[in-house]
């Protein structure tokens, strides 16, 4: 696992790391309890300004909030200025590029709602 700026990273109890994860702390990134996040998951708080010429380092960041019990699949990335919520599940190769509800499961290019997680382990789904 690779965190850029550890000091802008804040990582709850219980969380699980596979390799080559990366956190990129250019802002903060807050992670809480029991996340799981599976091979090369990149979260990533900074960009460029695609409209400046010519291109410069890094110039714009939002911070990363990322809830309770959330599991990334493989390959998932994760855009500045995100908000996951508890018990969000992360599809293998998401890209996520706007706010995801708490139990809702994402997957594509741009990250879309494909149903909710059963949030009281009845095996019925929310939403």
């Amino acid at each position: 696992m690779l965190i850029r700026n550890p000091g802008r990273v804040s990582i709850g109890d219980g969380c699980s790391f596979s390799s080559y994860v990366i956190l990129d702390g250019h802002d903060s990134i807050s992670i809480g309890n029991d996340c799981m996040f599976a091979l090369r998951v990149t979260v990533s708080t900074a960009t460029h300004d695609h409209h400046n010429t010519p291109m410069k380092s890094v110039t714009l960041s939002k911070p990363v909030v990322i809830g309770n019990d959330v599991w990334f699949g493989v390959g998932a990335t994760v855009l500045p200025g995100v908000t996951i919520g508890d018990g969000a599940v992360i599809g293998a190769h998401a890209l996520v590029t706007r706010d995801v509800p708490p139990y809702a499961i994402v997957v594509g290019v741009p990250a879309k709602i494909m149903k909710y997680r059963d949030r009281a382990g009845t095996g019925a789904a929310d939403g």
